[in-house]
């Protein structure tokens, strides 16, 4: 993969009718689980945000943590990056997308940028726009092959 793939994907599933929130309904794990499956990663099939969040926290062979800045580096290099947070009775999932870094004056430090699916949907907002509280970003570290982002 590399930053343009990871662009497009973003821009897929921000545009398709499927992911649109209806009914009060919305769809963010289930985005972010298609975008997963194409890095590779099936493991979040069927699962809510808040069951992708356990896998992601415990699952040290495919997943690392990195802080915001690093998180928004990686995507810029094409890298699976998702931040999430548990809540009840729902938590959230969403994938940073390859941007600058915005700086965010409700947290005091730069966050990255999020292709959001959620009770709003959104291709470029920070991540400070989309969670209440700071979130933890998850890098899949399988699925890559560096040296194929330009």
């Amino acid at each position: 993969m590399n930053k343009f793939s990871l662009i497009d994907m973003c821009c897929f599933v921000y545009d398709h009718p499927k992911y649109k929130p209806a009914d009060g309904k919305s769809y963010c794990n289930i985005a972010v689980n298609a975008i997963a499956c194409v890095y590779g990663f099936v493991g979040f099939r069927g699962m809510t945000a808040n069951q992708m969040v356990a896998v992601m926290d415990q699952d040290g062979f495919n997943f690392d943590w990195p802080n915001g800045l690093e998180a928004q580096l990686l995507a810029n290099r094409g890298h699976l990056v998702i931040a999430g947070q548990k809540a009840e009775p729902h938590g959230h999932v969403c994938v940073i997308r390859p941007a600058e870094p915005t700086f965010s004056g409700k947290w005091n430090e730069i966050v990255p940028m999020a292709m959001n699916i959620g009770s709003t949907n959104s291709i470029s907002k920070g991540v400070n726009y989309i969670f209440k509280d700071r979130p933890k970003y998850y890098h899949f570290k399988r699925g890559f092959i560096e040296g194929e982002n330009t």
